[in-house]
């Protein structure tokens, strides 16, 4: 078992674009929010929106810190 001050957290989120997820992994790791964040492009997010489902390609964002 491991103790709470070993605990990882790994978020994710979307960014519309390479240059927008650069940016935010750029803050949130100069301001040592996370440890690490790893950019992957290519990727679609189906979702409803409004009563309708939308198709949007984004960029996900993993932010691991402890």
């Amino acid at each position: 078992m491991t103790s709470p001050e070993a605990a990882v957290t790994v978020v994710l989120t979307t960014a519309p674009d390479a240059e927008v997820a650069e940016a935010l992994a750029t803050r949130v790791v100069d301001e040592r929010l996370a440890a690490c964040a790893n950019i992957v492009p290519g990727i679609t997010s189906i979702y409803r929106w409004e009563g309708e489902v939308q198709r949007d390609a984004e960029v996900l964002v993993i932010l691991k810190t402890t």
